[in-house]
């Protein structure tokens, strides 16, 4: 059985998984660009690909543009089944509408969804594609409500998500102590979408504590003057991976009051460093991973005051060190290797029943 992946970019994490699971099945993957329109990191490093890939076009990404040439590949008779991963993208979106009308046989797999308002004709081409897709592989419960939102009723199989490998998890092992001195986190584009002036805004409540934000400073127009404004605000431009996980071993708690993450891979990385996270409702991975007041915190999205409850719920010794071991219990099996795993077993059951 040969499958073709259809995915945006080559980010690394995404890599990191296709390469592992190449060991077990026969796929190639389609990657629409080369880099996201709106990110700066050149991440591609094409002599550590272990799996077949085609980049259909070279550059940034163009969300809004259709390339055309996706369609031989949706046509060609030499895969037997295409898992589309991100129907966002007109030409993703475009792939499915082909593989809909040309009855090819087709899955849909997503990092996360939330149902929102919008049009009828989104809303209509959105079932269009979705309900002949043979299969959905689903993060988490939050994605099967969205699905059945449009009214799916095939199968829903559920994947394990992260970027996270099996030496992360065990070189990032942190149990934190409980400290005075308290230095919150944030980790994210400087997008009001993320939330970030939540974190500026709480800042106030906690003149005594440090909070780090790790954004984009070129997203930034004033940052001399948030300086001055914030004065226990420490920003730091984004840096490497590795760099921020040892930011995350020196931290107290991250902090991400997003207002829609379909997932969040920032809450993964944080916990399998033993931070406690406070997340929204609106935070797929927070959802996923998160049980509320037991490893981390989930409160209502834009209640900015539950946020301080639940900053000052932190200052309990006994309830912190607890926090920061169960997250570290809890993300130890939460791996790319995990996801590889769960895949195998999909496709066992979805051969098994038959592609159609």
């Amino acid at each position: 059985m040969k499958y073709l992946f259809v995915s945006n970019v080559p980010s690394p994490y995404r890599v990191n998984f296709f390469n592992q699971l190449s060991v077990h099945i026969d796929f190639t993957v389609l990657f629409e660009s080369e880099l996201l329109h709106d990110s700066k990191f050149n991440y591609i490093q094409f002599d550590q690909f272990k799996f077949n890939y085609i980049i259909l076009s070279k550059g940034s990404l163009q969300p809004y543009s259709i390339n055309r040439k996706i369609r031989s590949f949706i046509l060609d008779p030499q895969y037997d089944h295409i898992i589309f991963m991100n129907y966002g993208y007109v030409t993703e979106l475009y792939g499915l509408m082909l593989a809909r009308r040309h009855k090819r046989s087709y899955s849909i797999e997503i990092d996360g969804a939330f149902s929102k308002k919008e049009s009828i004709l989104k809303r209509l081409i959105k079932q269009y594609v979705f309900h002949k897709a043979t299969h959905i592989l689903s993060p988490g419960h939050f994605t099967d409500l969205y699905f059945k939102h449009y009214h799916y009723q095939g199968n829903i199989y559920r994947y394990t998500f992260s970027s996270l490998t099996d030496r992360d998890i065990i070189n990032n092992y942190t149990m934190h102590s409980y400290t005075h001195k308290k230095t919150w986190l944030y980790v994210g584009r400087w997008v009001t979408w993320k939330g970030y002036q939540d974190v500026l805004d709480v800042s106030r409540h906690f003149p005594n504590d440090t909070f780090i934000m790790i954004t984009q400073f070129q997203q930034i127009k004033d940052l001399d003057v948030l300086k001055e404004k914030y004065p226990n605000v420490v920003f730091k431009d984004f840096m490497s991976t590795q760099d921020v996980f040892e930011e995350m071993k020196q931290a107290f708690a991250l902090l991400l009051p997003t207002q829609n993450d379909i997932w969040g891979l920032v809450v993964n990385e944080a916990m399998s460093c033993g931070l406690p996270v406070i997340t929204t409702t609106t935070c797929g991975a927070g959802l996923t991973l998160i049980e509320h007041e037991k490893d981390g915190f989930i409160y209502d999205v834009f209640d900015q005051q539950k946020l301080i409850d639940a900053m000052q719920q932190l200052d309990q010794k006994n309830k912190y060190e607890s926090m920061s071991n169960l997250a570290l219990q809890k993300i130890k099996n939460v791996t790319i290797e995990k996801m590889v795993e769960d895949h195998q077993h999909i496709f066992k059951i979805i051969e098994s029943k038959g592609l159609s």
